[in-house]
């Protein structure tokens, strides 16, 4: 259990830093004769700069992208899998309900950074369709999912631990 939260974590890291380090050595590289997304040439001259993280990685073809999907999606089995929140004291806080916060901490950060992983994000001044900004609002619902998911559930522990202690 704690093996796998701390491969989960590693890998997250990873997702994350391999990708930007490719993509941003990509953009800087100067080597794609300055091609701006989506193989257009920019009209400044210079290479393209993605806005985001998500936008770095949305070209399933790209090196950043298959090590962000490949870390990422290793992550999210390997802290579903961990069951930690049920293993580990420091993090247990008790079964209430169907939906106990170790339930919604094993499964809500995971399944956002999955959400971000399998779908794509296209730049904003392509989301011409319904079916588009649809795309990126459940992405961008992911990536919330993701951050927001782990630091609320983070500080509900943090506030049942110093309830606990003050005891």
């Amino acid at each position: 259990s704690a093996s796998l939260l701390l491969a989960g974590c590693g890998c997250a890291t990873l997702a994350f830093a391999l990708a930007t380090v490719v993509g941003v050595n990509r953009s800087f590289a100067q080597t794609r004769d300055t091609v701006c997304f989506h193989d257009r040439p920019c009209a400044s001259g210079r290479n393209y700069h993605d806005e985001t993280l998500s936008e770095l990685v949305s070209s399933p073809s790209e090196p950043a992208a298959k090590l962000f999907y490949s870390f990422t999606v290793i992550a999210s089995f390997c802290l579903i899998i961990s069951k930690y929140p049920w293993e580990l004291r420091n993090v247990y806080c008790g079964r209430s309900s169907l939906f106990s916060v170790a339930a919604l901490r094993t499964l809500v950060p995971p399944i956002g950074m999955l959400t971000v992983a399998q779908i794509p994000i296209v730049p904003r001044v392509e989301r011409t369709s319904l079916a588009l900004k649809v795309m990126c609002n459940v992405h961008t619902f992911g990536a919330v999912a993701f951050v927001g998911g782990y630091l609320i559930m983070e500080a509900y522990t943090l506030m049942r631990l110093r309830a606990h202690l003050c005891k």
